[in-house]
């Protein structure tokens, strides 16, 4: 089960474009932060899910790619660098929705 993130619940977020994985990076996505119990609650990770467009439904992890959190980026310049990963193998988890072994790539988020 997949739910918003009670503290960024009513924030989207974008990606427009990166480094990587140009099935993923090379358009524009509108994201929100999600919670699921099988995901690493670690505070430097985010679990986004794409809202509409061409990867609607879409589920991966952001970690930060310069020093501080996502949160830090996000609460004081409105924008973090970040690395995209690929789901985790684990119970509970669809991997489908973005595999581990998936190329990941390198982007900025932007609060919007």
């Amino acid at each position: 089960m997949i739910s918003p993130h009670p503290s960024f619940a009513r924030t989207r977020f974008a990606i427009d474009g990166g480094d990587g994985d140009q099935q993923l990076l090379g358009s524009y996505m509108l994201l929100e932060r999600v919670v699921a119990p099988w995901f690493d609650s670690n505070p430097s990770a985010w679990l986004m899910q794409v809202i509409g467009g061409k990867h609607n439904g879409l589920v991966f992890s952001l970690s930060p790619r310069t020093l501080g959190t996502i949160d830090e980026g996000v609460a004081s310049e409105g924008c973090k660098s970040v690395i995209v990963k690929g789901l985790p193998e684990q119970p509970g988890c669809d991997a489908t929705l973005y595999p581990q072994e998936a190329i990941g790539g390198m982007t900025f988020i932007d609060r919007v």
